[in-house]
């Protein structure tokens, strides 16, 4: 599965400095990441992956194609995305090294690893791909029109509740992506109001991206708190000044508006996307 998602993770990673240094305009931007998030959200469903869903190749394409690039950019993009993918994938096996893990590679488990994730059914993936890709150029195109410069907040939003089969669950996760931000958006305030130096960030993103490490798959609403400091901080990152009221402000709303989204077309396709009652004798 890693050697799956991680080199299209890496794909999105330098695709978006290529798109900011195209100079394409903004709503072709918007467009773009929302077919990356429906095509992202077909292949995560059919291949199995895990954490299923488009969320982190939407962020990643959508962080970096709205950030001010040129050549030198997109090739130092080309050069540090794999080589960090690469890092990680050594990580992800250092448990072979020792006997237990090699004890456990043995396995059953282990050998359903070998093989890989089996297929999901392609009509849920679809019906995925589909709300992915129609709530996430939506709600990208609305925050665009109310003048956010960064509508793509609003579009990770309307990505994250995809996920799973019932309605039911992706409503309660789309409540939990607008509670989660909220709290994460008055921590990522308190951490730039502090005003912290690069090498201070790290350590605090080091930190943070442990707890939502240990939290994301048991509880994504309180990993949220964590992970949205990490992602509002990446722009004091360049030592570059940040208007913390105006930043709170603008996640606040694209967050408001992605769920808001979401939540109107999960609902109007519930009929839809319901699983088919198997056919009787």
């Amino acid at each position: 599965m890693q050697l799956e998602a991680g080199p299209a993770l890496v794909a999105r990673v330098v695709l978006g400095p290529a798109l900011a240094a195209s100079s394409a305009p903004v709503w072709v931007l918007v467009v773009t990441i929302g077919l990356v998030a429906g095509v992202t959200s077909a292949v995560s469903d059919l291949r199995r992956w895990s954490p299923p869903g488009p969320l982190f190749f939407v962020f990643g394409l959508g962080v970096s194609a709205f950030v001010p690039a040129s050549t030198s950019t997109v090739a130092v993009a080309a050069a540090v995305a794999p080589a960090s993918l690469a890092l990680a994938l050594l990580a992800s096996v250092a448990g072979v090294l020792r006997p237990a893990g090699r004890r456990a590679l043995a396995t059953a488990d282990g050998r359903r690893w070998r093989r890989g994730p089996r297929p999901l059914d392609g009509r849920r993936a679809v019906a995925h791909a589909s709300v992915c890709l129609v709530a996430s150029i939506v709600a990208g195109l609305i925050s665009l029109g109310l003048g956010v410069q960064s509508p793509y907040w609003a579009m990770v939003s309307a990505v994250v509740p995809v996920v799973g089969t019932a309605t039911a669950g992706q409503l309660v996760r789309a409540g939990h992506r607008l509670l989660g931000t909220l709290v994460g958006v008055g921590l990522a305030a308190l951490l730039l109001a502090w005003q912290p130096g690069v090498a201070a960030l790290i350590v605090a993103f080091g930190v943070l991206q442990f707890a939502t490490e240990l939290l994301i798959v048991r509880n994504y609403g309180l990993a949220l708190v964590f992970i949205t400091p990490m992602a509002l901080g990446m722009r004091a990152l360049g030592g570059a000044p940040v208007d913390v009221g105006a930043l709170v402000a603008a996640r606040t709303a694209d967050t408001a508006i992605g769920v808001g989204v979401v939540v109107v077309v999960l609902l109007a396709t519930h009929r839809l996307r319901r699983p088919r009652p198997e056919a009787t004798v």
